[in-house]
């Protein structure tokens, strides 16, 4: 097709099939999550990641993130046979390329997103590793949930090595414990555990790590008044302390108007002693960052917002 307008059938398709799906089975809209590998991991990113009124998380193993071609590989290719390439002009004003680019979508998308857990391989010759720390450093810079994992695996053992509390993100009751789009989550952020994918080199930056690994919650307290919620390390105890930035995501009752100042406090959940005191200002969006959040206790550590 060297000219014309690419038109998304298929995602007007699966939105109707969900419609279809919840309101034929009455379904929980509440907690719709989409699992995806390979190019069902390509779907999870450019279909339900946009999607956050639906999706309330996403696994995603071996995902495109963003479709390109140059010196780090070429999955182009995946797609010129639909659109005739990525420069062509959608029905949506922008290219095909830009459709299909997670991290573009990413940086321009304040608002919540599904939670995501997401693995790659280095060595993936079907799913090429250079646009994924891009996108990862795009989740994390946005305050979005993200869990990365990734190795030096190829496309077809990729991630079977990995940790069993990463593993465990492939049960959807890992999923249905914590995600719903009812229910408000802690996004983390440049957690003094995380590792460094790199610039996208096969060889630069840690050959195996993870974004966020290690890091979990109980179910928040969200009043319009007050937000609590336990946050936890739930690997070795001997790391600690471990320091992360939270971000109250999806926030139910607690809502905070651009520029509103609320007060933080991180209690030890174990002696009920304060670890630290912020003011935090929200953003434009109505977000609030409590940088560094001390994590002291195995028990976790208690962060509460108040007017």
């Amino acid at each position: 097709m060297p000219q014309g307008t690419v038109i998304n059938y298929t995602e007007r398709r699966l939105l109707w099939i969900l419609d279809w799906v919840q309101r034929t089975y009455q379904t929980d809209r509440n907690r719709v999550y989409a699992f995806g590998s390979s190019m069902g991991g390509c779907g999870s990113i450019s279909f339900c990641l946009r999607h956050p009124e639906i999706f309330a998380g996403i696994r995603a193993h071996v995902p495109i993130v963003a479709y390109d071609r140059g010196s780090g590989g070429d999955s182009e290719h995946r797609i010129v046979a639909e659109t005739g390439g990525l420069d062509m002009a959608t029905a949506e004003g922008v290219t095909v390329r830009q459709r299909l680019d997670g991290t573009r979508f990413v940086k321009n998308t304040p608002g919540d997103l599904p939670y995501l857990v997401i693995t790659n391989g280095r060595q993936d010759a079907s799913i090429p590793w250079w646009k994924n720390p891009d996108f990862y450093r795009a989740m994390r810079d946005g305050h979005h949930g993200i869990l990365a994992a990734w190795d030096n695996g190829t496309h077809s053992d990729c991630a079977a090595n990995m940790p069993s509390d990463v593993k465990a993100w492939n049960n959807l009751n890992s999923f249905h414990a914590l995600i719903a789009l009812n229910k408000s989550y802690p996004a983390f952020s440049n957690c003094s555990r995380d590792n460094n994918p790199g610039n996208g080199d096969k060889t630069d930056g840690d050959i195996v790590g993870f974004l966020n690994r290690g890091l979990t919650w109980e179910e928040p307290a969200d009043t319009p008044e007050r937000y609590e919620v336990v946050v936890k390390w739930a690997l070795e105890a001997e790391s600690l302390p471990v320091t992360v930035d939270v971000t109250p995501r999806r926030l139910q009752a607690f809502k905070i108007e651009p520029g509103q100042q609320v007060k933080a406090v991180n209690l030890d959940r174990a002696s009920g002693q304060q670890v630290q005191q912020r003011t935090l200002t929200a953003d434009a969006q109505g977000l609030v960052t409590f940088p560094g959040l001390q994590i002291t206790s195995p028990a976790g550590n208690r962060l509460v917002l108040s007017r």
